[in-house]
């Protein structure tokens, strides 16, 4: 399985995964102009994937481009109420071009947000973006995965220091909005296992992160519980340029 993240952020989101079998999309939250011209270097246009899942219905992760309806659109009812879609529900369980998708619930302030593991006949990726919490259930479900996409949205101190309304910090700060750099680690720490292979830390904020601090943040706790990162892959989504991983 190949993963290719054209945008993580709260200015947008879309990340394909490509198998032997098919291309399916999770979130199409930037334009198409910037879709086709980011997915050109990996030969890929949007007539080429074969599926989209949404996670929710913010603007980051879904616009209502019209052009969807050509397009096979995975989604709680909550997304997209207008358009026509196959309404999936936590715990679903699909296979689309041989991917295996579980659906799984996320705590954040938009009905319904979801994750998903995915896996192929070779290796399981778990995407897990916008959520202020993981239950014990999901740890367990996400555990050992090859490669994981995974939030880790701020540092507290740094969000705390900006001039963002204070209700919105506290709702950033809460179970139901995202994850700081420390949670994301500790979580990822009970997750990777033997089979991991690569972590993508993702959803950075452009104002209350750095790079540099998400990547050290876990590296660092991962330090703490004795956990071997030598034969894993670390490496931070970003907003306005693709990154890829995995292989076919």
């Amino acid at each position: 399985m190949e993963y290719i993240v054209l945008a993580s952020g709260s200015k947008g989101n879309a990340t394909i995964l490509r198998s032997k079998n098919g291309i399916i999309l999770i979130d199409l939250g930037i334009t198409l102009t910037q879709f086709e011209k980011r997915a050109r270097p990996f030969n890929i246009s949007l007539d080429d994937v074969d599926a989209i899942f949404y996670t929710h219905n913010h603007g980051d992760h879904f616009k209502p481009f019209a052009k969807l309806d050509e397009l096979a659109l995975y989604a709680t009812k909550e997304v997209a109420p207008t358009f026509s879609i196959n309404e999936i529900n936590p715990y679903d369980e699909l296979e689309i071009v041989g991917f295996k998708i579980k659906v799984i619930p996320l705590s954040h302030d938009a009905n319904n947000t979801v994750g998903f593991i995915i896996e192929d006949e070779e290796d399981k990726l778990v995407y897990i973006t916008d959520t202020g919490y993981l239950s014990e259930y999901n740890i367990k479900q996400a555990s050992n995965a090859t490669y994981y996409i995974f939030e880790s949205n701020h540092d507290p101190e740094l969000l705390l220091d900006t001039d963002r309304p204070f209700e919105l910090k506290m709702r950033i700060l809460s179970d139901n909005g995202h994850l700081s750099n420390e949670d994301s680690a500790n979580y990822l720490c009970q997750m990777i296992g033997n089979r991991t292979k690569e972590v993508v830390l993702a959803h950075l904020s452009e104002e209350a992160n750095t790079k540099e601090l998400a990547l050290n943040t876990f590296i660092k706790v991962a330090e703490s519980k004795n956990i071997n990162l030598n034969n894993i892959k670390v490496k931070a989504a970003r907003q306005h340029r693709a990154i890829s991983g995995g292989s076919l």
